[in-house]
């Protein structure tokens, strides 16, 4: 059975990792994603392309906030921090009078980081995953 799932809704292909169906954030082939006809059977990308697309793939999540903590040829490992609420903080520290600004500050400095993998695949798609 494939790894691969196509998803009628949506008319795309997905693809399922620990949180459920994901879709491909970058395509070397975007018709092949779009076209109900089984992934596999498309024809494979050669590896600098596919080196290719998982490069422009890492350099947009690191626009978006991302930092590589790992690059192979073929997936990459990358964190970003958790986000915070700032308006649900700020209601907060409003209505305690400002003894939730203690709070705020440790929670806004300590925040962790979510890691994930972003892998190409033999057809060019660079698909998301927790890490």
């Amino acid at each position: 059975m494939s790894e691969y799932h196509w998803n009628e809704k949506k008319r795309v292909w997905t693809r399922y990792d620990s949180k459920g169906p994901r879709t491909a954030v970058l395509s070397a082939n975007l018709p092949a994603l779009t076209e109900p006809t089984p992934i596999e059977s498309h024809p494979e990308i050669a590896m600098p392309t596919r080196t290719k697309a998982l490069d422009q793939a890492i350099e947009e999540a690191i626009l978006a906030g991302s930092a590589v903590m790992q690059k192979g040829e073929t997936s990459a490992i990358l964190s970003q921090k958790k986000p915070i609420r700032h308006g649900y903080h700020i209601f907060l520290s409003i209505i305690t009078l400002g003894a939730w600004l203690t709070p705020y500050l440790i929670i806004a400095v300590a925040r962790g980081d979510i890691r994930y993998r972003l892998t190409v695949d033999r057809w060019g798609h660079v698909w998301p995953a927790v890490a």
